[in-house]
């Protein structure tokens, strides 16, 4: 790109007039990408010190002055390079979206489209919204993709008040994901209760069980 080389190298010299010991230009290209990998909009941005001065909007197809360069004294000089970089890249930016869409499936595989299998643990809470003594928690994390489904069992039978929706699931910052499922016991009626996960990284569902265990002396709901 010869055109951009010779904006941002003139974009360069008349910032460089302001007043700071150093400064750092770049160029920043992103593509959003759909759950299929077809690209949906293209973020192309030149800033000065981390600051925007010149971005595409998609909307548009073009150039415009953004963040402190749509401000005086920049908005004239990021004006004027805006339309330069129209000149010279306009009709060469409606295939960019398309060639970053090109680059970023090389890492679609390893990333999008992977199954990483979830974890599950099992333990009372403090019961809230209910006359039950317990309350189970069963918490699910580390997975991905993001649809999971979480139901309750006693004796290995499902039950109704167990099949409700976990809570949607929350990001982990690191592309897993995790949720929650309580469910109210009755710790009179006894029996074996189980958690039951269904992942599309899983070959079976995976369970969790917990069953009610008194100890002597003791009127604290336990579990094993």
């Amino acid at each position: 790109m010869r055109p951009l080389g010779a904006a941002l190298a003139g974009l360069c010299l008349a910032l460089s007039y302001l007043p700071t010991g150093a400064f750092v230009v770049h160029l920043q290209e992103d593509c959003f990408l759909s759950d299929g990998g077809r690209a949906l909009w293209l973020n192309w941005t030149v800033a000065f010190n981390k600051i925007p001065f010149i971005c595409f909007e998609g909307s548009s197809g073009s150039f415009v002055p953004c963040g402190l360069g749509a401000y005086d004294p920049w908005d004239q000089l990021t004006a004027y390079f805006a339309d330069h970089l129209n000149a010279v890249l306009g009709a060469q930016m409606k295939g960019e979206a398309q060639r970053c869409q090109r680059q970023v499936h090389s890492l679609w595989g390893p990333s999008a489209l992977r199954k990483t299998p979830p974890k599950a643990r099992v333990f009372p809470v403090i019961p809230q919204n209910t006359p039950e003594s317990i309350m189970l928690a069963c918490v699910v994390w580390g997975f991905y993709p993001q649809d999971v489904t979480v139901t309750w069992l006693w004796n290995g039978a499902p039950l109704k008040n167990g099949t409700g929706p976990p809570a949607v699931p929350s990001s982990n910052g690191d592309w897993t994901y995790q949720t929650l499922l309580t469910l109210p016991v009755d710790p009179r009626q006894g029996g074996t209760y189980t958690c039951q996960v269904t992942h599309v990284s899983l070959n079976e569902t995976l369970t969790k069980d917990w069953g009610y265990a008194p100890i002597d002396g003791s009127t604290y709901p336990n579990g094993r």
